[in-house]
């Protein structure tokens, strides 16, 4: 249900909207924002807790795989080389069993 709520300006760039808060965007509203350092240290703690149960360790790595895979992909494009997928090579092979006996 758009325009559901009151025209409000932005604090942040002025820009009118007529979203759920004060701020037109996520970025215009974490401006300014300052974490503690205790907060810093505790989702540091979280993350590293996390990254060393069985489920982060393969997060882990798929993410480094894929990331891999993503690089190797963007320098053969830079060097010029153009990557095909399997798909680029199927063909539609018409044959006479699929002739609907369609006269033009």
């Amino acid at each position: 249900m758009p325009n559901v709520y009151a025209k409000k300006q932005c604090p942040n760039c002025k820009k009118t909207h007529r979203g759920r808060g004060q701020y037109c965007c996520i970025s215009c509203g974490m401006t300014g924002r300052t974490v503690s350092a205790e907060t810093r240290l505790k989702l540091s703690k979280k993350s590293t807790e996390y990254r060393n149960t069985p489920e982060g360790i393969a997060t882990t790595k798929t993410i480094a795989r894929v990331t891999e895979k993503r690089h190797d992909i963007n320098q053969k494009i830079k060097d010029g080389h153009y990557i095909l997928e399997p798909e680029d090579y199927y063909l539609d092979i018409w044959s006479s069993e699929d002739d609907d006996n369609i006269k033009l």
